[in-house]
């Protein structure tokens, strides 16, 4: 799936790099490897952001879970000290 996702960033960035009305100049002097250079920054741009997301949503839900008040679950001696648990 990861593949795939890369695979289609850069051949939709290829495309639209290469084709794009207002970079006919850019494309005029670099030929080729314009299209080629920005397909793939974009295509690395993408990772960073999945990257980010992932870090950001980690830190996120494990703030989100160290807020909840601890709950001891071992089996109680009485059930009074059961009761004051709860």
């Amino acid at each position: 799936m990861f593949i795939l996702l890369h695979v289609m960033v850069y051949a939709f960035g290829f495309m639209n790099y290469g084709m794009k009305d207002n970079l006919t100049q850019a494309r005029a002097i670099f030929g080729i490897t314009y299209p080629i250079a920005r397909a793939a920054a974009l295509t690395l741009h993408v990772d960073v952001a999945l990257i980010l997301l992932r870090t950001l949503t980690f830190i996120a839900c494990s703030n989100c879970f160290s807020r909840l008040p601890r709950r001891d679950l071992s089996p109680p001696s009485n059930p009074a000290e059961q009761h004051h648990r709860l």
